[in-house]
């Protein structure tokens, strides 16, 4: 989270309210100034040493030491809020983007049976066990099914992206990272065959 623009401006302006907070509390106590100072008199230079002391009788400054606690408790709430909403809006994310990617890994475990199953067809086609018909319904199966696993290879691509937004930061884990599944060439070929 600490990626987030938001977040670190409600930080930092938690971190000045907190510092103003310190300021009042400080102004309560007595303030003593010593400072030098000079003045050109006749052509003599005069060296003087200034003192200047601030005295909080009666208030003790808790007028504005009440103030800048009301906008410090502000500050913190508006944090909490924004926090609050980051962090769900994290988890809806990261939510999507495990389911996204376990439809990916069960779409590719799909397709990889159904190519087995296109091999055995092909085989049982040649010998004669079924007919062109059945054995073009399977490679049609087959087809749908790598459609179906480049559409969830997609979506866990684009719930990815939902989560990097979501984080305001790039992934850099290799696990998130899905590889786009190459094609298959295998129906062209067989069609030389026929």
């Amino acid at each position: 989270m600490l990626n987030r623009s938001d977040i670190l401006g409600a930080l930092s302006e938690y971190a000045a309210s907190q510092a103003a907070l310190r300021l009042e509390i400080a102004k309560q106590y007595p303030d003593l100034n010593i400072g030098p100072d000079w003045q050109l008199d006749q052509t003599d230079i005069k060296w003087t040493l200034g003192l200047s002391l601030i005295l909080p009788l009666l208030s003790r400054n808790k007028g504005p030491i009440a103030e800048a606690e009301a906008r410090r408790t502000e500050c913190a709430a508006r944090f909490l809020a924004l926090q609050a909403r980051v962090l769900e809006d994290l988890d809806a994310a990261l939510a999507a983007c495990r389911v996204a990617v376990q439809n990916s890994k069960t779409a590719e475990e799909l397709l990889s049976n159904l190519n087995k199953q296109a091999e055995s067809a092909k085989t049982r086609w040649q010998i004669g066990e079924i007919s062109k018909i059945e054995y073009l319904g399977q490679h049609l199966e087959l087809a749908s099914s790598a459609l179906a696993r480049l559409d969830a290879a997609v979506k866990a691509q684009e719930a990815v992206g939902r989560l990097e937004n979501a984080m305001q930061s790039p992934l850099d884990k290799t696990e998130w990272v899905l590889v786009t599944p190459q094609r298959d060439v295998g129906p062209s070929k067989e069609r030389k065959d026929e």
